[in-house]
């Protein structure tokens, strides 16, 4: 699970992966990036470790909008073409891992207010093996 360091994106499904690949969200957990709120997010990830597969239960491509008994996890099989717009600077989330010979793709564009914002270099490595700062 992580945040996002831009307020909000934009995607687009583009190849939905054999199984698996489906994204993950909670309710907003945060008024803005200084606001850690370290108690729900550890609880969050603390339930995830000790139910190992509370998502992966519902996880193939096949899947639809699915939410869990606790009502601040919701599972979404998103199918190509699907325009999504997140603000995942505020709302924990999440890809369930991607099984079988079929890739997922999606495009992502962010936003941010800030002029000039860039993601930092560690996630700018992360998505494209190298970073322009």
């Amino acid at each position: 699970f992580h945040f996002d360091e831009s307020e909000f994106s934009t995607s687009i499904m583009l190849q939905t992966a054999q199984d698996g690949g489906l994204f993950q969200y909670t309710n907003l957990m945060r008024r803005n990036k200084d606001d850690l709120n370290l108690n729900q997010v550890a609880s969050l990830v603390s339930k995830h470790a000790t139910q190992g597969h509370v998502f992966e239960e519902c996880c193939s491509s096949s899947s639809e909008n699915h939410n869990n008994d606790d009502e601040d996890d919701t599972t979404v099989g998103i199918e190509p073409g699907t325009l999504s717009i997140f603000c995942g600077s505020k709302s924990l989330h999440r890809v369930t891992q991607v099984v079988g010979e079929r890739s997922r793709f999606t495009a992502i564009l962010t936003y941010a207010t800030t002029p000039g914002f860039r993601n930092s270099p560690q996630v700018q490595e992360m998505f494209y093996g190298r970073s322009s700062q």
